[in-house]
């Protein structure tokens, strides 16, 4: 994901649109929960999507706040998004 498509995404997220996409051979997706919350999902198994983490926002700001805490192995979606070459957003 190149950078002006990370600013593109951030916009998406800050309109309420969720995500879904691939990074390390497996399959993630983001879903919002109402106007303060996201969970965090592990979709390579379609059947059986595993929770990895909710996000509630802090300061009325979900995205900052979901893009800057560890999602995957300890690193964060911004440090991760360099990384994806397949997503989708919803």
């Amino acid at each position: 994901m190149t950078i002006t498509e990370y600013n593109e995404l951030v916009d998406l997220l800050h309109r309420g649109h969720e995500l879904d996409f691939r990074y390390d051979g497996k399959r993630y997706f983001l879903e919002k929960i109402g106007d303060r919350e996201y969970e965090f999902y592990d979709m390579t198994d379609e059947n059986n999507g595993i929770l990895l983490s909710k996000t509630i926002a802090r300061d009325n700001d979900l995205v900052s706040t979901f893009l800057s805490e560890p999602i995957i192995d300890g690193k964060s979606f911004n440090e991760i998004y360099p990384y994806i070459n397949e997503y989708y957003i919803e």
